[in-house]
């Protein structure tokens, strides 16, 4: 049993890395596309290595985005749910460097519980659980 258990750990330890899955770090980088996930997100654009040329980004723009109209639009939204494309296009003349990377990346699935979700909701849709109205053939 230990044997199989440090075998398994060993390769989830494996997959979880960078070499198994060299997307894990555009994706977790990439949640600093939606304002919601920014209070836990370095405000240092050097640590965003994984988006390609956001390192080349103004400080000045991230620092506005994390600072001020990030926190703004949570604190505006209905339960923490904010249109990215509003609010990208809310915000383009304050940080028009920083929109153009977004419209490329922010709709990108930033975490596989949402495409698992997804994924839920449709078998649900599916499912012979549900509750149909109307008639049944």
């Amino acid at each position: 049993f230990f044997s199989l258990l440090s075998y398994i750990i060993m390769k989830l330890q494996k997959y979880m890395s960078v070499e198994g899955q060299p997307g894990l770090i555009f994706l977790k980088e990439n949640r600093i596309c939606n304002p919601k996930n920014i209070r836990f997100m370095s405000r240092d654009i050097s640590d965003y290595t994984g988006i390609q040329d956001f390192v080349n980004l103004p400080q000045h723009e991230l620092t506005r985005y994390v600072e001020v109209l990030g926190p703004s639009a949570v604190r505006e939204s209905i339960n923490g749910n904010i249109d990215l494309t509003v609010f990208w296009k809310s915000v383009a003349d304050h940080v028009h460097a920083l929109v153009a990377l977004a419209s490329q990346n922010a709709f990108s699935t930033c975490l596989s519980a949402d495409a698992e979700r997804s994924f839920s909701l449709w078998n649900l849709l599916l499912s012979s659980k549900r509750r149909t109205h109307g008639r049944q053939h």
